[in-house]
């Protein structure tokens, strides 16, 4: 069994953050299970690396942090709707779209 590289492994958490924020867009839940794992595999193994490829490294990394970053506000957009949806629905108020 091979191992991704770093730069496979980064390509794949970055394709499922955007999978997440798809399936967000179209109002569905989703399971960020072991993510927060994946990440930090990622970032050790990138502190670990020679240090000639580290400027790609780290720009890449960047790359990855603006997708979680995106991720994080649409999940905080998510969660705002939700609460506005219960109280209305609590106080027999109309949520809107």
């Amino acid at each position: 069994m091979t191992h991704p590289t770093l730069d496979q492994r980064l390509q794949q958490i970055v394709a499922a953050v955007g999978e997440a924020r798809r399936a967000l867009a179209d109002g569905a839940a989703v399971d960020l299970t072991g993510l927060d794992a994946a990440v930090a595999e990622l970032c050790e193994t990138a502190t670990a690396a020679d240090p000639a490829a580290k400027a790609g490294i780290v720009a890449a990394i960047a790359s990855l942090q603006a997708a979680l970053d995106a991720l994080a506000a649409d999940l905080t957009r998510q969660n705002s709707a939700l609460h506005l949806k219960r109280a209305a629905a609590a106080y027999g108020g109309d949520p809107g779209p």
